[in-house]
């Protein structure tokens, strides 16, 4: 573990805000410094200070919570500390802070704050109080008691790490310097030793029971070998002009079969050839008056489609028709009765002044009605238009379905007539399809 910088503020003696940069070329060059200063200038409290901003604690303070806060200067209302380290995982950030209510120093005291963070990332590893302390414990590899033996002891605390045995200070030893490493490679080295012990021990159980031979054993064991070589050799020749034969006589029989099948093959494919010559000529003739039937049927079922729909458009305007014409009559017959009365008030006018304002109103009805009226005959006159239209092209469609059933007919009788040829269509899709 190495401090970088440290950063705190109202920390007993050291009222305000301090900061130490310990990679300042006056530290890092010199590879080694002291701080120094009389008694009460603020030594142990740069401790302190590194001590909160990890742990949330010190080796003179024990507890610091919301009911007592011993640490932060007298009239403040606000203390923390922050610590910038690198360790073998990484590079982090650690803030502490406490504050009294509003930041008065007669406030109450409040909750601490704890933090650390990814410095690289610039990410909040975990704010929870009460588990902050354990996620700074596994980035350091110490706890607040390693910590304090080890790394910074507190005055007087150098002597109970001294005191303390091996295996206590053996761990805390190897997260200090980062040996831990050698003690893994000296157990896998031991293990490594006992491993190759017994396979040695096993090695030599075997050889205590092999029987060493004499020089008369070797010469014949040579001699047997050599024979058994030679023999090996004649075997092996014999076994490749096998192997050649062997392939040469399946080559020649796959190449038999391959010939056999293209002859069936070209026979195959010369019936066929012959049979479909003889039925070309009415294959071609069925296509073209399979292409003439499908565009003269095609064409005459539009044909009708739109003949209908004329038709019930001419229905539709004829039953419409007697309901206008009624209309038209009853407006007509308004239009007399009002031209009545009108003469009749006319009349009357000079011997009776009193029907003035009657025969106004009367007038103005009959206005409207000669409006109403007028509008009726207009819309009669379209509806005769499109009846004439209408009836115009319906004699059209008519002349031109007579037109189109005269080819239907012609196209009929000639498909009556080859009606022998409608097989060959199915018959020549089955010859494509092989």
């Amino acid at each position: 573990m190495k401090i970088l910088k440290l950063h705190f503020k109202n920390l007993n003696s050291l009222v305000g805000e301090w900061e130490i940069d310990f990679t300042n070329p006056e530290y890092s060059e010199q590879g080694i410094f002291a701080i120094t200063g009389p008694t009460g200038a603020g030594k142990s409290t740069i401790l302190d200070a590194i001590c909160l901003a990890l742990f949330g604690r010190t080796p003179r303070l024990d507890k610091i919570n919301s009911s007592q806060n011993e640490i932060m200067s007298r009239q403040s209302g606000e203390c923390f500390a922050s610590l910038e380290f690198k360790t073998a995982h990484g590079h982090y950030r650690t803030w502490w802070s406490q504050s009294r209510a509003r930041k008065k120093a007669d406030g109450k005291l409040q909750n601490a704050q704890h933090v650390i963070e990814d410095y690289i990332n610039n990410k909040i590893l975990e704010d929870k109080l009460s588990k902050t302390l354990q996620v700074v414990t596994d980035v350091t590899g110490m706890d607040f008691e390693h910590f304090t033996r080890a790394m910074l002891l507190a005055q007087g605390g150098f002597a109970k790490f001294l005191q303390s045995s091996a295996d206590e200070r053996s761990p805390i030893l190897e997260n200090i310097t980062g040996t831990e490493i050698y003690t893994q490679i000296s157990k896998l080295v031991h293990e490594r030793k006992n491993s190759e012990e017994n396979i040695l021990n096993t090695l030599n159980a075997q050889l205590s029971g092999i029987r060493i031979l004499d020089h008369q054993d070797i010469i014949l064991l040579q001699t047997e070998l050599a024979q058994l070589e030679i023999k090996t050799n004649e075997l092996l020749g014999q076994k490749g002009i096998i192997e050649k034969q062997q392939l040469w006589l399946t080559t020649i029989d796959k190449l038999r079969s391959e010939v056999q099948k293209l002859i069936l093959a070209k026979q195959e494919l010369e019936q066929l050839q012959h049979n479909f010559s003889h039925d070309a000529t009415r294959l071609k003739v069925a296509k073209y008056a399979q292409e003439i039937y499908s565009d003269i049927y095609i064409n005459l079922l539009n044909i009708r489609k739109q003949y209908t729909e004329l038709q019930q458009n001419i229905n539709y305007n004829q039953q419409q028709l007697p309901e206008i014409t009624a209309n038209l009559t009853t407006q007509q017959n308004s239009v007399k009765q009002a031209h009545e009365k009108l003469k009749n008030y006319k009349i009357n006018h000079q011997q009776n002044q009193q029907l003035w304002q009657e025969v106004r109103l009367l007038d103005a009805e009959i206005a409207n009605k000669q409006q109403q009226l007028a509008a009726q005959n207009i819309k009669l006159k379209q509806d005769q238009d499109e009846l004439t239209a209408l009836v115009n092209n319906n004699t059209q469609l008519r002349l031109q379905e007579q037109s189109e059933q005269q080819q239907l007919d012609l196209v009929t009788n000639y498909l009556q007539q080859h009606h022998a040829d409608e097989k060959l269509i199915s018959d020549y899709s089955g010859i494509c399809g092989n």
